[in-house]
């Protein structure tokens, strides 16, 4: 009789997943010229996803955006978005139009509107607006203020960075297997488009052994001294102590940008004269006493300060020369 032989179960060949790198693109976010468009529809046509800050999004973003890159968002959409980015409409208006067309898949990995954490940066950079505003008026909680307003945004900004890594690490593979343009590619590209004081996160997927790479959106950076070295200090260096004069002269660095941008609305020109500016005139302890008022700020600074477009170029090549790296 013949035997009959057991048919042996066939072996499931499992699914390969795509190697993911990820390009960390910084730039600054504060005015128009800022905004690195050619830059960044370079690198968006090297990418398969693309992920930009967006600290606080609506559900409907995402879609929005993945509708903007095929090409097929509503007019009247469009321009309420921009309307609703008051506060940087000619940067929402370029972020836009980079986008346009670009045939790239959005995935969003900020913190959501609805999201805790976001409801609690939003509470501590308006703590830092009070300090700040404070300081004008001579009051002289304003240090103290700032100070713990901006240890408690370097804690919260490294739990934010934590919660993008997971996104990145944890959910983004699961959503590339979702996508029937991408699941089977050897390779998958990640564009993510931060503001430069997010450099961690990508240093953080190095650590994990992630094929991450970084450039920046200007070609000559320098951060300024709230935004990118107190709370960039306190994120790296956490039990280091910030001097009252540190935190004055970050306050007074605001105060010097704002007049200097009647002449440059470049952030790297004006953070340059600031820092040309500052580092000729240091604040002292004795100094903090005195400065009441923008009155008294002006007054400080009073004979370092341009007068017209002329001045204002003359003092930046003077600051490029110093800070900024010569060919």
């Amino acid at each position: 009789m013949e035997k009959i032989k057991a048919e042996q179960p066939k072996e499931q060949t499992k699914e390969k997943e795509p190697q993911l790198s990820f390009d960390f693109f910084y730039f600054v976010h504060q005015y128009e010229k800022d905004f690195p468009q050619q830059k960044l529809k370079k690198k968006l046509k090297e990418a398969d996803i693309f992920c930009p800050e967006t600290a606080g999004w609506e559900k409907s973003l995402e879609g929005f955006l993945n509708m903007v890159s095929q090409g097929k968002a509503d007019k009247q959409k469009i321009e309420k978005y921009k309307q609703e980015a008051a506060s940087t409409p000619e940067l929402t208006k370029k972020f836009l139009e980079t986008l346009t067309g670009s045939s790239k898949i959005v995935k969003l990995i900020d913190l959501p509107e609805e999201h805790p954490l976001y409801l609690k940066i939003k509470k501590a950079y308006n703590d830092l607006a009070n300090a700040y505003a404070f300081f004008l008026r001579g009051d002289k909680a304003a240090i103290t203020l700032g100070r713990e307003a901006i240890k408690k945004i370097a804690e919260l900004q490294k739990a934010r960075e934590a919660y993008m890594q997971e996104q990145l690490i944890q959910e983004l593979p699961g959503f590339i297997k979702k996508q029937p343009n991408l699941r089977n590619k050897k390779a998958v590209k990640i564009l993510v488009f931060l503001g430069a004081l997010h450099t961690s996160l990508h240093h953080k997927l190095r650590r994990q052994g992630k094929n991450a790479s970084l450039s920046f959106g200007q070609p000559l950076f320098l951060y300024d001294r709230l935004e990118g070295m107190l709370i960039r200090k306190k994120i790296y260096h956490p039990d280091e102590e910030l001097r009252d004069t540190e935190i004055a002269e970050a306050f007074m660095e605001r105060v010097l940008a704002d007049y200097l941008s009647r002449f440059d609305k470049d952030t790297q020109k004006l953070i340059s004269v600031t820092s040309y500016i500052q580092k000729q005139r240091p604040v002292s302890e004795e100094d903090l006493s005195k400065l009441k008022d923008t009155r008294a700020i002006a007054k400080f600074y009073a004979d370092l300060l341009p007068r017209n477009k002329g001045d204002f170029n003359k003092l930046w090549r003077k600051a490029k020369h110093e800070f900024l790296p010569q060919n």
